[in-house]
């Protein structure tokens, strides 16, 4: 593994530059994976993020617990501009279909963002307590997730419905069927019928916090949670069957995603980054260099990795 030092440093004031020098603090070398740089210079601690692509560049959302919005050139590591609006730490993000941004806040709001004219169009009212997640269904409504224990589904900016009978809302999916998966702090999972608002299914088999889950391309379901371990899910008539548990985090497990290969990278509290394979259930690549907890990771279009701390750092791997 290389460290930073003089020699590094030479090299690159000699050959990037400077504005991408400046952000860059480090260049580590891994047998399985290499951190391409790292970002510095955020203001507060990062939080959620998202990705936009466009066919010249390739863009990270990051949402900031200061309730800011700032936006990344993921090729030459430039910060390019910043959305303000939210008065509380931006907990979730995503891409709308017309390429606008969704953010849900800490402030109990959403906000639809023009990011052309890096202006917010429509603020969505109607949760009580922060706003934990936010994804789009396949018809183009937004659904939102709260700690005040329930499930919003909104069009433009009107809620349609609302769904309750939860606890503190961790996270939210959405299936290939159009069914919606809730995970909350009271160690279940419910997927739920979007239409009708019923709760069609309920897992109460973890003994730890559901803290993330993700679907993989084989329509299994992925669930990291508090005691540090992944475990992965066939969903078949009406039950949950177990199918590999992944072992290897020392911490918490916060975050999974799925690449582009089917793969699965997890983040946890013990500051690394892990990719499984989902047939055979090994770990196969441990990503480290982290200062921090990780909090967040997104896979970028072109199928490098970026994380995010509860530090003010910014990893891109490749």
């Amino acid at each position: 593994m290389l460290k930073r030092g003089k020699i590094i440093r030479m090299y690159l004031n000699e050959f990037i530059p400077d504005v991408i020098s400046n952000l860059i603090s480090e260049y580590d070398y891994y047998v399985n994976g290499v951190c391409e740089f790292t970002l510095e210079g955020h203001d507060s601690i990062m939080s959620s993020c998202s990705i936009l692509s466009d066919r010249q560049k390739v863009y990270l959302i990051c949402g900031l617990l200061d309730g800011t919005i700032q936006i990344w050139n993921t090729q030459n590591g430039e910060y390019e501009f910043s959305l303000i609006g939210h008065k509380n730490g931006v907990n979730c993000c995503t891409i709308l279909s017309d390429e606008r941004l969704i953010t849900g806040s800490s402030d109990n709001t959403l906000k639809i963002w023009n990011l052309k004219t890096k202006k917010c169009e429509i603020t969505l009212k109607g949760h009580t307590n922060w706003v934990t997640c936010c994804n789009v269904l396949h018809d183009g409504r937004i659904i939102s997730g709260s700690y005040d224990t329930t499930l919003k589904i909104w069009k433009n900016d009107v809620c349609e419905l609302t769904i309750k009978g939860l606890a503190g809302v961790t996270n939210c999916s959405i299936l290939s069927d159009e069914r919606v998966i809730s995970s909350s702090w009271d160690n279940t999972l419910r997927i739920w019928n979007v239409r009708t608002g019923n709760c069609e299914l309920i897992m109460k088999r973890h003994t730890s916090i559901i803290i993330c889950h993700t679907i993989l391309l084989d329509g299994r379901l992925v669930i990291g949670s508090d005691d540090g371990t992944l475990k992965i899910w066939n969903i078949s008539d009406r039950k949950f069957v177990l199918t590999l548990t992944l072992n290897g985090h020392s911490e918490s497990v916060c975050l999974c995603s799925v690449l582009p290969d089917g793969r699965v990278i997890s983040g946890s509290y013990d500051k690394t980054l892990k990719i499984w394979n989902t047939k055979t259930g090994k770990c196969e690549v441990t990503l480290e260099g982290q200062s921090g907890c990780i909090n967040w990771c997104t896979i970028l279009s072109d199928g490098r990795i970026a994380s995010g701390t509860v530090g003010k750092t910014l990893k891109i791997w490749n």
